[in-house]
């Protein structure tokens, strides 16, 4: 039986102050928030009823109680936060904000972060020189800000003890021992991120085609990533801010109108997004550290072993291991030599593609969304794809077929790692719009609608858009498919009425 509750309180006070005169245009705001989370919730095992009549209302009667678990967490952000704009002309454009985050989750000392943020944007094509007639608007932007990034689990600066009755037996009977999970760390504070950004916004031909080109430059400071605890200890590993790891690349979206007439109009809409990342640094004050281990594997594969290192120089989702050469004899075989980089889950890019028709009063709008260049660890295959699982588990097909003998143990390697790139057909809705306009009603429009109705990969899982949360920290590290449950399948069907 298991119950979990969680609820938040929320108070937030905004005060506003606008003011336009002349050619200029002045809005600012001031506010402040302040939110309680809590999350609770107990999990109770118990078997061996005589009769399953009473269900979950009577686990006294059963033969056997074990796993019993209960808990409580809470934590608190407290906000301040300010924002002013400046707007000269609908050619200049001036944007300041300052926020001033608290959070319970961080350190003594160390829980209040300030995130400042600005923005510039000249509108050219206001401008009394420009004279370019295929350009009806041009603008230049450019911004600079910092965000923070407290999302790492409650207590996790405090030291935590935790109660087992598992390893002792005094006198026949085995007894409740308490043993630290985790060591505190009062310097733990915000992680942060800092971004520039430079863009262009376009329109051309009187507003046919519209585009947006954003460059940016992303660091991101006091990584908060657990590190290894030296041995022998109780406690493996332990939370810190440690490094920093860079995002740098070019996103491109254009929108044009092929046909726009009267009775019939198309628009489509393409977007694609270049990103390269890198860690730059795996150290701070206390440690320094040529790699992190992440992703423990599941299941029987390698026990004890990881599939992703994080190292510096090299993007997130690295993935480390040895290099698979064949089957000879029964047996995998693997390059000489020291595991190696085998994969890497970052993709090289990722783009969108929509269209929208408009027939009288018909819509029909579509949209593709793809990933190219991103590896996938198969972790669920390599799970069940070694004939030693039998008898008593299940394996697939190609486990009988693959040349491997009974003996072979279940090894992680890049024979697992695959090419998960994919394009999706995430939407397609057709739609009709009434004619109601002498009536007392506004609008009625019916539709009917799918989502993800089309997958193209050469993926050999069920869905390449996994990410299995197998390393127990809350948060899944990139490109594992671990018994993910893929995609839904839905179609829905309805109408919309205004009055």
């Amino acid at each position: 039986m298991q119950k979990l509750e969680d609820y938040s309180k929320l108070l937030e006070t905004v005060i506003k102050y606008n003011k336009h005169f002349a050619k200029h245009g002045v809005e600012a705001m001031a506010g402040y928030s302040y939110q309680y989370f809590v999350n609770e919730g107990d999990r109770t095992t118990a078997t061996g009823f005589l009769s399953d009549e009473f269900k979950w209302y009577s686990l006294q009667a059963a033969s056997s109680v074990t796993g019993v678990n209960t808990f409580k967490g809470t934590n608190t952000l407290i906000s301040f936060y300010g924002r002013a704009n400046y707007n000269y002309d609908d050619r200049f454009l001036v944007t300041g904000t300052l926020r001033r985050d608290g959070s319970s989750r961080f350190g003594s000392g160390n829980k209040w972060g300030m995130f400042p943020s600005g923005s510039v944007a000249w509108r050219l094509s206001r401008e009394k020189f420009f004279d370019v007639k295929p350009i009806s608007d041009l603008k230049l932007r450019v911004s600079y800000g910092v965000t923070g990034n407290q999302e790492i689990g409650n207590l996790a600066s405090q030291q935590t003890l935790g109660a087992t009755s598992a390893g002792y037996i005094v006198g026949g009977t085995r007894i409740t021992t308490v043993l630290p999970q985790q060591y505190a760390n009062p310097n733990l504070r915000w992680e942060q991120t800092a971004q520039f950004d430079a863009g262009i916004d376009f329109t051309l031909f009187d507003g046919r085609l519209r585009g947006v080109v954003d460059y940016y430059v992303k660091k991101t400071t006091d990584l908060l990533l657990r590190i290894p605890v030296p041995s022998p200890t109780a406690v493996s590993t332990q939370l810190a801010n440690v490094g920093s790891v860079q995002n740098k690349g070019v996103e491109i979206e254009l929108t044009g109108k092929v046909i726009d007439k009267t009775t019939f109009k198309w628009e489509s809409n393409f977007n694609i997004s270049f990103n390269k990342n890198k860690v730059l640094s795996l150290s701070n004050e206390q440690f320094s550290g040529n790699n992190i281990q992440l992703a423990p594997l599941q299941g029987t594969v390698s026990l004890g072993k990881f599939a992703q290192l994080i190292l510096p120089g090299q993007p997130l989702g690295t993935f480390w291991g040895p290099r698979f050469t064949g089957i000879s004899g029964g047996k995998e075989t693997f390059a000489a030599g020291a595991d190696t980089i085998i994969g890497c889950a970052q993709p090289k890019f990722i783009f969108g593609f929509g269209n929208t028709f408009k027939y009288k009063q018909w819509t029909l709008n579509f949209l593709f969304r793809g990933s190219v260049g991103n590896d996938v660890f198969n972790l669920t295959a390599a799970n069940m794809s070694y004939l030693s699982n039998l008898p008593g588990k299940n394996v697939f097909k190609s486990a009988v077929s693959s040349g491997l003998g009974r003996d072979a143990g279940k090894t992680f390697s890049s024979r697992w790692i695959e090419d998960g790139s994919f394009v999706r057909l995430s939407n397609l809705t057709l739609s009709y719009d009434f004619n109601v306009k002498k009536t007392f009603i506004s609008s009625v429009n019916v539709f009917l609608s799918g989502q993800n109705l089309l997958l193209f990969t050469k993926y050999s899982g069920l869905d390449p858009e996994v990410n299995a949360e197998v390393s127990r920290t809350g948060v899944a590290p990139l490109g594992i498919d671990y018994l993910g449950y893929p995609s839904a399948r839905t179609f829905s069907a309805g109408f919309n009425m205004s009055f």
